[in-house]
């Protein structure tokens, strides 16, 4: 991703990426604005984390990605709304600072349910 930012001449330094399955499958470098979460459905290590960024002034997230939380799903404790939940937990930090999100879902998942 911040290789096709820099080709496109795009700032990408408000920008934070959370990849929450690189880490499970490769052996992955330092990357400013970069963490990779070393379990993807460890929601609270994730929320931490953009906690954390977001008071670095990062303004930007990306998730990537909800899919891998519906792969690993059995492995979250059971619960209604988790996942709003895990949102609600950073949003109102990220809305103080005019920021905003966005998550990675592959189309084939956008219907099934954590």
């Amino acid at each position: 991703m911040r290789e096709a930012l820099d080709k496109e001449k795009i700032d990408g330094d408000r920008i934070y990426f959370v990849d929450s399955i690189s880490a499970i499958i490769k052996r992955t470098k330092n990357i400013k604005g970069c963490e990779y979460v070393s379990t993807p459905y460890d929601l609270k290590q994730t929320g931490n984390s953009i906690k954390k960024a977001i008071q670095n002034d990062y303004t930007f997230v990306v998730f990537d990605s909800l899919s891998s939380l519906i792969v690993y799903g059995q492995a979250i404790p059971a619960g209604a709304n988790i996942l709003i939940d895990f949102i609600n937990s950073f949003r109102s930090d990220l809305e103080a600072k005019n920021g905003d999100a966005i998550f990675i879902c592959k189309k084939k998942d956008q219907k099934k349910k954590v």
